[in-house]
């Protein structure tokens, strides 16, 4: 019957942490190696972030990204809260930070984050960054694997 119609894609890229990197005693954001697309001027994607990470439950996490100056676009997150609620949460904002809970030394949390942008005039580069949400004498540790998939039209 019916098929899908619309404006088709035209590539789907991913990109993946080859190594772990970890930040300590920091909450200043921290460019997430490997974890970073293009973004041309006139360009739409959507795409999802797998970031895999541990932290103390005292520091936490925060995720946030550098865009092209223009470009503009929505950002939600999966995610457990400070006290290890499930939460969701929504942005226009990708250069604010949003928070998830960490578990502890040696217990690893998956956080989703899946966003819409557009170019807005400007090429740039899309780029993943972390840091903890309160400075610890503790690592917290963006765990290799976590991936980019980026769906371009």
């Amino acid at each position: 019957a019916g098929g899908l119609t619309g404006t088709g894609l035209t590539a789907i890229e991913r990109v993946r942490k080859t190594a772990n990197q970890s930040v300590n005693n920091s909450t200043t954001m921290t460019n997430a190696t490997d974890l970073s697309f293009a973004l041309g001027a006139t360009e739409r994607v959507f795409f999802l972030v797998v970031v895999s990470y541990e932290a103390t439950a005292v520091a936490d996490f925060k995720t946030a990204f550098t865009i092209p100056a223009s470009a503009t676009g929505r950002l939600s997150r999966l995610s457990t809260t400070t006290s290890l609620a499930f939460e969701t949460e929504s942005s226009t904002g990708f250069t604010s930070a949003m928070i998830s809970g960490g578990s502890g030394a040696g217990n690893g949390v998956i956080v989703l984050l899946f966003a819409v942008l557009a170019g807005g005039g400007t090429a740039g580069t899309v780029q993943l960054q972390f840091a903890q949400n309160a400075a610890e004498v503790s690592d917290a540790t963006l765990y290799a694997n976590s991936y980019i998939i980026v769906y371009r039209e």
